[in-house]
């Protein structure tokens, strides 16, 4: 089969990459997957991966027909390795997610644990999504509001969900309007509670949106009834 790698012989399908276009074979990729972006290879001549970089697109056909596989480390490397793995799921290459996963495992950082966690839970990645929600965890005080920014509010809010002590003062940190907003309604039932629990310093969700001058934050809580009232531990 790997003989037939980019091949004419026999082929029977093409696919297009940004820079060109591919021989391939329907019997092979079928081996490998039944999901490819159409409803059925044998109803299809060709196949459009133009959206995939060209290296990812050429990598992962390399891959289907040799199940040979090298991948670079350093920033560039990651991020190329984070795109193939990301294509693998879409088409449900799971031995090739799987030899991604296991090669990030070991470039993970504080630096780019981040980026890697909101990729990893995207595809369902879960040792690397795991691993770098133990290292955010493990660092939370090392990270600056503007290293969530690019994270969408659900996975923000799962994140802080499992890792956090107190997730609605973490939203609150992060000025995270929105992930306080997904907290308010998934423990509407308990907000009489929620909103007026202190946090390990003895910090109420109310006085942090105030001294962080977060006032839409600020403007929800009281609208669902936070105790304004409420002292902390030293009296204020």
């Amino acid at each position: 089969v790997a003989g037939l790698h980019n091949q004419p012989l026999y082929s029977d399908l093409t696919i297009i990459t940004p820079s060109c276009n591919l021989h391939s074979h329907k019997f092979v990729l079928s081996c490998r997957s039944d999901t490819w972006g159409v409803p059925s290879l044998s109803e299809v001549e060709s196949l459009d991966w133009s959206s995939l970089e060209e290296g990812v697109a050429t990598t992962l056909l390399s891959w289907v027909y040799t199940d040979q596989l090298h991948l670079s480390g350093g920033k560039e490397g990651d991020r190329f390795t984070l795109a193939l793995m990301a294509a693998a799921s879409k088409f449900q290459l799971t031995p090739l997610v799987e030899r991604c996963e296991q090669s990030l495992m070991s470039s993970v950082s504080v630096a780019n644990c981040i980026s890697f966690y909101a990729t990893a839970h995207t595809i369902g990645a879960e040792k690397l999504a795991s691993h770098c929600s133990s290292l955010i965890s493990a660092n939370w005080s090392q990270f600056q509001p503007e290293d969530f920014e690019a994270l969408s509010a659900e996975l923000v809010f799962t994140m802080l969900q499992e890792r956090a002590s107190h997730p609605l003062h973490s939203a609150i940190r992060l000025r995270r309007e929105d992930v306080v907003f997904l907290y308010l309604v998934k423990f509407h039932s308990q907000l009489d509670h929620r909103l007026n629990e202190a946090d390990s310093e003895g910090r109420l969700p109310l006085d942090l949106a105030l001294e962080l001058r977060e006032e839409g934050i600020a403007d929800s809580l009281v609208e669902h009834r936070v105790n304004v009232s409420r002292l902390t531990k030293e009296g204020e």
